[in-house]
C-alpha cells in the first residue's frame, strides 16, 4: 500500500502543485487553467470500470453503516435495477431517434453508438488502451464520469484511514479522484454535459436534428438522480438544514451564468460562426397566429428576424448579485447590455463581445466564491425568492427559458428550503398553490397519473399570464 502512495504521489505532483495554487490564484484565465491540466491528467488514466465498484463490502449491496461518509448502496441506486438514467445514457444511443439523428448528422451509413458527439455525453468514452478489464461502454455514464478514473485511486480508497486522514485533498485530486461533495465542483461537473463545454457541444445541428431541449438546475435536478450520496457531507456546518439547497440552487446559478459568458468569450476569440444556440430559442420557434404572438404585442428588442441572446443565466443571477456583489451590480448590467446588444447573427461585434464576456466571466468568479461559502437561513432565502419576483418584467422579457429558471429557482428556494424548515409562513398553502399554478402555465404533464412526467411546454407559455402568478407570489412572499 505504501507502494501504491507514493506512485499516486509522483504520478500527481504536478497537480497537486496546481490544485494547491487554486486558492492562491484567482481569475478565470487560472481557473481554465487549472481545469484543463486536470481533464489532461483524466486522459492519462486508466478507466477500471463501474463494476470495479460493486462488491458487496463497498458500493453495492451492502448494509448501510452508521458513522460511515458512504451509504455502502452507491452502485445499486446509480444502477437502478437496470433503469438508472446515467446507467442507461449509452444505451438510449440505440433508440430509433438516435439513429435517425445520426444518419441526418453525419450520413446515412452512421450509427449513433459510434459518433463521437454522442458518446462524449452519453457514456465514459476512454479509447482502448484507457480501458481497464472491467470496463463496459454499456455502463454509461459511470462513477468514474463523475468521480474521476479511478487507476491510481481505486486501491488508496479502500482504506479509510489513509484515504481521509493521511492523504490531503489535493493528494486525492492528483490521483484523478473529482470530490463532488464541493458544490461548486458538483456544478462545473454536471454542467458539463448539461450545459456543454468546447468539448462537449450540444450544437444548433444538434438540437435541428432531435435532440431534446438541454437544460440543468443544480437544486431540483439532482432529485431526478437517485440520490447515491449524503448531503450533510456537503454542508458547512452542521445547523445548515434544508437551507443547504438554497446555498445549492445559488451556486447552481452562479456557476451556469460564469459557464454561459466563457463560452461566449471563447467564441467571440474564435472565427467560427455564431451558433444559434447562443440564441433565444422560442424567438424563432413560436407560434406565429397573431393572438397568441406576444412578441409583436410586446415589441421587438433588435430588428425583427434578430434573435437575442440567451441570457436567461444572466438574468436569474441578478437577485444574487444584488446579494452578494452590489458593488459589482452597476458594472454587471452594464456588461449585460453590450452582450446583448452585440451577440448577433449579423455581423457581431465580437471585439465588444470578448471584453464584455471576460469581465462578466471574473464577475461571475468573485459571484461563485461568495455564494458557495455563504450558509442561508429563513432571511437570505425569502430576500432571494422575494428579489426573483420583484424583476419579473426583466425576467418575461427573457423569454421561455428565463420564466422557466424563474420557476425553478423559486421551487429550489421556497420548497425545497423553506417548506422543509421550521420557518413555514402562515401563507404556506396558498404560496404552494400558487408555484403549481407557475408549474402549469410552463409545463405538460404525460404518463399515468401518479408518475406522470412533466416536459417543457412552451407553446403554451403565455407571459401575461405568467406576469399575474409573479404579482400574486409578490404579495404572498411579501
Amino acid at each position: 500500500m505504501r507502494g501504491i502512495f507514493f506512485a499516486i504521489a509522483a504520478f500527481g505532483f504536478s497537480m497537486v502543485a496546481v490544485a494547491q495554487s487554486e486558492d492562491r490564484t484567482t481569475g478565470s484565465a487560472a481557473r481554465d487553467a487549472l481545469r484543463q491540466r486536470i481533464e489532461a491528467a483524466q486522459r492519462e488514466l486508466t478507466a477500471t470500470g463501474a463494476s470495479s465498484c460493486s462488491g458487496s463490502n463497498c458500493h453495492s449491496g451492502g448494509t448501510p453503516r452508521p458513522g460511515e461518509v458512504f451509504l455502502a448502496t452507491e452502485w445499486d441506486l446509480w444502477w437502478d435495477r437496470g433503469q438508472g438514467s446515467h446507467f442507461r445514457a449509452f444505451k438510449t444511443l440505440s433508440s430509433d431517434r438516435s439513429e435517425r439523428m445520426a444518419k441526418i448528422l453525419y450520413g446515412a451509413d452512421a450509427v449513433a453508438r459510434e459518433a463521437a458527439q454522442c458518446r462524449a455525453c452519453h457514456a465514459l468514452d476512454a479509447p482502448k488502451e484507457r480501458q481497464g478489464g472491467r470496463f463496459d461502454i454499456e455502463d454509461g455514464v459511470t462513477c468514474e464520469a463523475c468521480h474521476g478514473r479511478s487507476e491510481k485511486w481505486l486501491g488508496p480508497h479502500q482504506n479509510a484511514d489513509q484515504w481521509r486522514r493521511k492523504m490531503t485533498a489535493q493528494q486525492r485530486e492528483a490521483a484523478g479522484f473529482l470530490d463532488l461533495r464541493d458544490v461548486v465542483r458538483r456544478a462545473e461537473k454536471c454542467l458539463e454535459c448539461h450545459a456543454g463545454t468546447e468539448e462537449k457541444r450540444a450544437s444548433h445541428a444538434l438540437m435541428a436534428a432531435g435532440h431534446p431541449t438541454i437544460t440543468l438546475d443544480l437544486a431540483t435536478d439532482l432529485f431526478s438522480v437517485p440520490l447515491h450520496w449524503k448531503d450533510r457531507q456537503s454542508y458547512l456546518s452542521e445547523s445548515e438544514g434544508s437551507w443547504y439547497h438554497a446555498r445549492v440552487w445559488a451556486v447552481g446559478q452562479a456557476v451556469a451564468l460564469r459557464e454561459s459568458v466563457r463560452r461566449l468569450a471563447v467564441w467571440a476569440a474564435s472565427d467560427d460562426p455564431p451558433d444559434l444556440t447562443l440564441f433565444e430559442c422560442y424567438a424563432c420557434h413560436h407560434d406565429l397566429d397573431e393572438s397568441k404572438n406576444w412578441r409583436q404585442r410586446r415589441g421587438f428588442e433588435k430588428t425583427p428576424g434578430d434573435p437575442v441572446w440567451e441570457s436567461s443565466a444572466a438574468l436569474l443571477s441578478r437577485p444574487l448579485m444584488d446579494m452578494f456583489l452590489p458593488d459589482a451590480q452597476a458594472a454587471f448590467v452594464e456588461r449585460l447590455a453590450v452582450l446583448r446588444k452585440s451577440v448577433s447573427i449579423h455581423g457581431a461585434d465580437r471585439s465588444a463581445v470578448r471584453q464584455a464576456a471576460e469581465e462578466l466571466t471574473a464577475i461571475a468568479d468573485q459571484l461563485v466564491a461568495k455564494v458557495a461559502a455563504c450558509q442561508f437561513d429563513f432571511e437570505r432565502t425569502m430576500r432571494l425568492a422575494r428579489a426573483v419576483v420583484d424583476r419579473s418584467e426583466e425576467i418575461l422579457a427573457g423569454g421561455y427559458r428565463a420564466a422557466e429558471r424563474a420557476f425553478r429557482a423559486l421551487d429550489a428556494l421556497y420548497r425545497l428550503a423553506v417548506a422543509d424548515s421550521a420557518h413555514k409562513p402562515g401563507n404556506h398553502d396558498a404560496i404552494m398553490k400558487t408555484l403549481a399554478e407557475f408549474e402549469g402555465a410552463l409545463y405538460s404533464t404525460e404518463g399515468k397519473e401518479g408518475s406522470a412526467k412533466k416536459e417543457p411546454a412552451p407553446q403554451r407559455y403565455d407571459p401575461f399570464l405568467v406576469r399575474e402568478i409573479l404579482k400574486k407570489l409578490a404579495v404572498q412572499i411579501g
